[in-house]
């Protein structure tokens, strides 16, 4: 012993009381840990102990330390079905920013016959500490018998957006799967934002454990590693995150067919100006970054199969009509750089109802490799957030025709009637008011 007071390096479980009874006995209590400030207090250590075989369910236990070292049990969260294994594999994070720590539990054998489900992992977020006010945890499923959720681990903060993530691992889907979830200010998003499948690196039972929140290469991101029962080890290295910021223009906002407006030729035209910029972490981080900008007219009406109505004046000769593609080049953080296209429509338009809708799409410009020491690895390319989407909408309206010199249709629509009859060879003659008609 490293010390001559016997055990007075280790901490020590209390035998627990009523109604922590059933935890003590056969349950494997401690065969997943996990530890962290922000559980119960937002000063204090406390330690999350899986007991997966508690009341032949599954336990998760929390406990603090007391003054004399021993491990007391404040909290249990029970699983929801017989032989699901809760707790089988625990981890903590931050994953909604509130500065509370979140608890989730794996559950690799929880099992679902008529949805297909194999595995399932229990998300709860922390309630400012008051657990016995305990909110219904969020599940996540896994497929059949893919024992999702045999891995439950806390990789920090991948894209560096402020909320933590977590990876779930599925050894037994297919070849192997590891699931990422991005955490969010609702808590978690419940669809995984990527999934390392051990099919792509020829490596069976992929996901068996997992390991994250160190940031191997130093570009500010945390890095993953993923192991298996194939005597195989995955290093997946994090790629920076930019965030794009655009702004769309339109001139002019309504279409007008009376206005000939296309300069140089005949025809009506519309002006789109996309303009962006983009922000990263860190701060100093600024790499030169080109995006390739895609504008694209009357997606809404090509996807009911009806022909399209304009044409991009710019477009190369390689594109369709109704597309036009663009570069620009984004030098370092918060530098603005637009691209502009125009577009004539067709003559003698006769859906004038359906506005033209865009679609302005923008992806990074892939750089080609370049030389480099076997020695240092690499520096990887940026790639964008995927919150919001790349894809931005917006659309064109016409002005109706006879809506006075505004421009502007107002609905004023007024009726009157008049009961009547129409004899044979005369016309219509309108019955007094006075005249009570039976039917």
């Amino acid at each position: 012993m490293a010390s001559a007071v016997e055990d007075a390096l280790l901490y020590k479980t209390l035998e627990p009381s009523t109604p922590f009874e059933d935890v003590a006995h056969n349950s494997y209590l401690g065969f997943s840990v996990d530890s962290a400030k922000g559980i119960m207090n937002l000063e204090e250590l406390t330690f999350v102990a899986g007991a997966p075989r508690a009341n032949h369910t599954g336990a998760v236990v929390l406990l603090k330390k007391d003054n004399v070292h021993r491990l007391v049990p404040q909290h249990i969260f029970w699983g929801e079905e017989l032989a699901s294994s809760f707790g089988y594999s625990v981890a903590t994070t931050d994953l909604n920013n509130d500065g509370w720590t979140d608890v989730i539990v794996g559950a690799p054998n929880f099992f679902d016959r008529k949805a297909e489900i194999g595995g399932a992992v229990y998300v709860y977020l922390n309630p400012f500490g008051h657990w016995d006010d305990q909110a219904r945890p969020i599940r996540l499923n896994g497929t059949y018998d893919s024992m999702f959720g045999m891995t439950v681990s806390n990789i920090g903060d991948l894209d560096q957006d402020g909320y933590g993530d977590i990876a779930v691992g599925a050894p037994f889907d297919e070849d192997g799967k590891v699931f990422i979830y991005r955490g969010s200010d609702a808590g978690i998003e419940t669809k995984p934002a990527q999934v390392l499948d051990g099919h792509d690196f020829d490596v069976k039972r992929f996901g068996y454990s997992i390991s994250g929140g160190l940031d191997i290469d130093e570009n500010h991101y945390p890095d993953v590693v993923v192991g298996s029962l194939n005597d195989s080890v995955v290093l997946f290295r994090s790629r920076p995150v930019i965030h794009v910021i655009r702004e769309v223009s339109i001139d002019p906002q309504y279409i007008d067919l009376e206005q000939k407006n296309c300069k140089g030729r005949d025809g009506v035209c519309v002006e789109v100006k996309a303009c962006f910029m983009f922000t990263a972490h860190p701060h100093h981080y600024s790499p030169h970054i080109t995006l390739v900008v895609q504008f694209e007219a009357d997606t809404e009406r090509r996807k009911l199969g009806l022909p399209h109505r304009v044409n991009f004046l710019g477009r190369s000769s390689l594109e369709p009509e109704y597309t036009q593609t663009e570069e620009v080049e984004l030098h370092r953080q918060h530098h603005t750089d637009c691209a502009t296209a125009i577009f004539q429509l067709h003559e003698n338009i006769r859906d004038k109802l359906r506005p033209i809708s865009l679609a302005i799409t923008h992806t990074i410009k892939p750089v080609p490799p370049r030389r480099h020491s076997a020695k240092r690895a690499q520096k990887l390319p940026p790639v964008l957030n995927i919150s919001p989407s790349n894809m931005l909408h917006s659309e064109v309206n016409f002005l109706r025709e006879g809506c006075g010199s505004d421009k502007i249709c107002q609905s004023n629509l007024k009726l009157s009637y008049q009961f009547g009859t129409i004899p044979l060879n005369s016309d219509f003659t309108p019955l007094p008011k006075s005249v009570i008609v039976t039917v």
